[in-house]
């Protein structure tokens, strides 16, 4: 992306007067597809091994159908395994990794050129449509989302 200081001054202002930027076309679309398709083959899997019988819109339904089995703590949570998963998915890490990416978290952070940020923990949610339960409070999305939010 290479920005030029002008471009890098206007950002990290915008950054610390609103609390966001916006950048469009930042991250390649097939690294987000990627990581959409691994994420999807989670669900499909956790379906099939809840042998639901899903015909309409498996990844959605899926995912409603996941969070009522997960409400009776004695079935197994294939919910909070999907979102441990989906940290550690290599997907995710290629995106974490772009170059684009890091060039927008070192200029928000202040970072200098030469210096690396640490990336302690991805954290991904997917709340069902409509889910009152909540079950990841916002002390614990809070805990696992060190840095800047892209």
């Amino acid at each position: 992306m290479n920005f030029s200081n002008e471009k890098k001054n206007f950002f990290l202002n915008e950054y610390q007067d609103d609390g966001f930027v916006i950048f469009r076309n930042l991250i390649p679309k097939n690294k987000i597809e990627d990581l959409e398709e691994a994420i999807k083959a989670q669900i499909i899997f956790h379906v099939k091994k809840h042998k639901l019988n899903i015909q309409k819109d498996i990844f959605n339904q899926g995912i409603i159908e996941l969070n009522k089995i997960r409400k009776d703590k004695r079935n197994f949570d294939s919910i909070q395994v999907i979102y441990n998963l989906i940290r550690k998915l290599p997907e995710l890490y290629n995106i974490l990794g772009d170059t684009n990416v890091m060039e927008v978290v070192k200029v928000l952070s202040g970072l200098k050129e030469n210096q690396s940020p640490y990336i302690w923990e991805s954290f991904c949610r997917i709340d069902p449509p409509k889910d009152s339960s909540f079950d990841l409070h916002f002390q614990t999305l809070i805990l696992f989302s060190f840095g800047h939010r892209l």
